[in-house]
Formats: C-alpha cells, sequence, structure tokens
C-alpha cells in the first residue's frame, strides 16, 4: 500500500521549492512511501497511477511536454532554450493512463524538477499563459508568478521538490486562517476515495515528521 504523507506551510529550503513560505497562496507539501521504490527508479508506478488519477478526477490538467524526448534535460538550461526551438509545450489530458506521461517525459524530467502541472477548474478553458513566463515558473521564484497565473484561470500549481521525491502544490486563492478553497477541497475528498479505496494511507504531519517519515524509507 502507497503512504501518502502531506504537510501544511513547510518553510524549509530542504525541498527546493524556492523561498518558503510564498507572500501569496499557501504551499502544501505531499510525499509518498511506496514498497514498490526499491525495485525501480523515480516515482513508484503505483504512486503515479494514483496522483493522475486524483489530478485528472479533481481540476483540468495541464502539464509539460516535449516534441523530442532524446533531448533531455532542458530545464537545466532555460536561459538557452529560450532562444531555440526546442521549448516543451502544454498538453492537457482528461485520461489517468495518459497523464501518466508527465512523470516520465525524458524532455521534462520529473526528477531533476522538469515538469510543472497546472490545476484549474474542471470545465474551463486551457488557461491563458501567454503572461506567465515558462522560465521563471521553473525557477526558485515561481511562486512570484501569482498575479499573471490567476489572471491566466490557473487555481494551483504543482511542482516536483528535490530530486522528484515529493511534491508541492502551490494553492494560489487560500489564505491562513481560512476554508479550504473548493478546489483544495476537492483534492483532499479525492485523496480520501483513495484511502477508502484501500489504495493508500495518508497521514498529515508536521514537517519535521515529513522529513523522518521520508528519511525512513
Amino acid at each position: 500500500m502507497i503512504q501518502l504523507l502531506t504537510c501544511d506551510h513547510p518553510l524549509s529550503s530542504d525541498w527546493q521549492l524556492g523561498p518558503l513560505p510564498p507572500s501569496q497562496g499557501r504551499l502544501e507539501l505531499l510525499g509518498w512511501v511506496c514498497a514498490d521504490e526499491a525495485m525501480e527508479g523515480g516515482v513508484p508506478l503505483p504512486v503515479r497511477q494514483l496522483l493522475a488519477r486524483v489530478w485528472v478526477g479533481m481540476a483540468r490538467l495541464e502539464y509539460l511536454f516535449h516534441d523530442h524526448p532524446g533531448r533531455s534535460t532542458w530545464a537545466r538550461f532555460m536561459p538557452r532554450a529560450w532562444r531555440g526551438h526546442l521549448l516543451p509545450r502544454w498538453v492537457n489530458s482528461t485520461d489517468p493512463s495518459q497523464a501518466q506521461a508527465l512523470f516520465h517525459d525524458s524532455g521534462c524530467p520529473w526528477s531533476l524538477q522538469g515538469q510543472v502541472l497546472l490545476l484549474s477548474e474542471i470545465q474551463s478553458p486551457m488557461p491563458r499563459l501567454d503572461a506567465v513566463p515558462l522560465d521563471v515558473l521553473l525557477s526558485d521564484d515561481w511562486c512570484q508568478l501569482a498575479p499573471p497565473l490567476r489572471a491566466a484561470g490557473v487555481e494551483a500549481v504543482v511542482r516536483p521538490g528535490v530530486d522528484g521525491a515529493v511534491a508541492g502544490l502551490w494553492w494560489l486563492e487560500a489564505e491562513q486562517g481560512r476554508e479550504p478553497t473548493c478546489l483544495q477541497q476537492r483534492w483532499r475528498q479525492a485523496l480520501a476515495r483513495e484511502v477508502a479505496g484501500g489504495a493508500a494511507s495518508l497521514s498529515r504531519v508536521s514537517e519535521d515528521e515529513f522529513r523522518h517519515r521520508l528519511a525512513q524509507s
């Protein structure tokens, strides 16, 4: 069984998600412990299946796709890539099996933090992303992009953290001390359904406990 871990409002730089906390919105950490982890690199297959199923079911999902999969790790050289013609493009998927590609696209490597997911209302049109600079979205300054992301219709951004072993979910409309947004509620409900169906367990833990549990996996 997959053990899912979530941590609200992390503060450490260990996760390689830029300066925390963000000045706008709220950040949530997601981690996982899975028996299949020892048998393969990257995100274990059961985790990929679960998260793709959850994200597609709760929101409109956009993620990066590279048309030249043989040219990997482009995200490490964004300034040069912007001057070329090999940039990735945004794709949308409503099929969980297809959406799993976001974890193993060699042109947008999850394990090297070269992937970004955008979540918006499930019936909404494609976000207008012309004013959202991709190089900044993939940098430590990604949480400075709240205004253009909100204007584009994006409600949450998901980025892989250190070594692709965790994910940061940035809820753009969330505020401390207020009720979860509708999209946050659907996220929690979707995870609860996975737990009820026996696919995973879920623990909401402190940042120290989150770090400890992952280190022991």
